[in-house]
């Protein structure tokens, strides 16, 4: 974890330890570690939850939807895009490079596609730049 930025886990939910009880481990400790790891960095609040957890070890659970966004099928890219983008950023409480990091984009591919987003649409006003 990034020294630079502190982030404190107190509390561990009950379906986050049901999860990890119930997934066969077919890797050693250092798969544990990794997932726990995963899981503190994927951490939203103080609370660990099955939401920081990979979907391998959910099995048959559903990820609660309030991490999901719904897009019509027959959607142009460009705009599945700008939602994931714009939802994400909603996620991350506008952290840009938390939301480059989760999204697997560099930092200024996101500053580029959010500037040509707000040049598209309405909400200039909010341009932080």
């Amino acid at each position: 974890m990034n020294e630079t930025e502190e982030k404190k886990v107190e509390n561990i939910d009950s379906e986050f330890i049901e999860a990890l009880q119930q997934y066969e481990w077919p890797g050693n400790v250092r798969e544990l570690r990794n997932v726990i790891n995963r899981a503190f960095i994927m951490a939203r609040t103080d609370t660990l939850t099955v939401d920081c957890l990979p979907d391998k070890l959910l099995g048959s659970r559903q990820r609660r939807s309030k991490n999901a966004v719904t897009i019509p099928l027959g959607q142009p890219m460009e705009e599945v895009e700008r939602l994931v983008i714009e939802e994400t950023l909603n996620m991350t409480d506008g952290d840009r490079r938390k939301t480059a990091e989760i999204l697997g984009i560099s930092y200024k591919t996101l500053y580029n596609k959010t500037k040509k987003y707000k040049a598209a649409g309405p909400g200039d006003e909010d341009d932080e730049e």
